[in-house]
């Protein structure tokens, strides 16, 4: 059975852990998920698997964390530089050695490319300038590796199923039924949706007009030809 890290006295703790030294830190995001789907799906992500297994966990459930990176810029997202984020959950992380803990796990109900990269770092710095730490154990899983199902449909060619797409509507329906508006799903542009579903990241795909035109400026025309030999010199 699972424990509430918010549920217990200090000294009662202090001796739970002695026989429980693991925690799961439940890791989301308040995020847009489409027209038909809530704020708080990625939030659901990490706190609903924790719910239903209460029974067959034994570790210690920590409060939720659920604000870290987007990237998207719709209304009710919210971002938290990826940085500012790394350094958060590598102090959360190093408190909780500190009070006890061995094996630290971090449920991840938002992934993000720049989420990943931000806390592995801060977790690779956390064990390198730190040598208590080389006897602690430190687990990053994301909602989708809880299920097969979900891990096939994620990994599936060529096109994968992202953000709000089938698992996560299908996970809502599971969980919080009374929160999804089937009739108001909406798809984007079907270009947009195959690049989307190709590459989670295309959306950070930028464009820059190649200049090939490398002759000299006009400034740079005008300058004497006896000063020639100073300007390679600048150079």
């Amino acid at each position: 059975m699972a424990f509430n890290l918010t549920d217990y006295p200090f000294d009662q703790f202090e001796q739970m852990v002695k026989t429980t030294p693991t925690v799961i830190l439940p890791v989301g995001i308040i995020e847009q998920h489409g027209h038909h789907l809530p704020l708080g799906v990625d939030v659901f992500n990490c706190t609903e698997p924790l719910r239903i297994g209460f029974d067959r966990i034994n570790a210690f459930i920590a409060p939720g964390f659920h604000y870290c990176f987007s990237g998207g810029t719709l209304p009710g997202t919210m971002n938290v530089n990826p940085q500012l984020f790394g350094l958060m959950i590598s102090d959360i992380c190093s408190e909780f050695v500190r009070i006890g803990f061995k094996n630290v796990v971090m449920l991840l109900g938002h992934g993000g490319s720049e989420n990943m990269a931000a806390m592995k770092e801060s977790i690779r710095m956390l064990q390198r300038r730190d040598a208590k730490m080389k006897d602690i154990s430190f687990v990053i899983l994301t909602a989708g590796m809880l299920s097969e199902t979900a891990g096939k449909y994620f990994n599936m060619e060529p096109e994968h199923d992202f953000h709000a797409g089938l698992t996560e509507t299908s996970r809502m329906l599971y969980w919080k039924p009374e929160l999804v508006q089937l009739d108001r799903l909406v798809e984007d542009d079907p270009e947009i949706c195959r690049m989307m579903r190709t590459d989670q990241d295309w959306y950070e795909t930028k464009e820059k007009k190649c200049i090939t035109d490398l002759s000299p400026p006009p400034s740079a025309r005008r300058f004497p030809l006896e000063n020639e030999h100073l300007c390679q010199r600048r150079a």
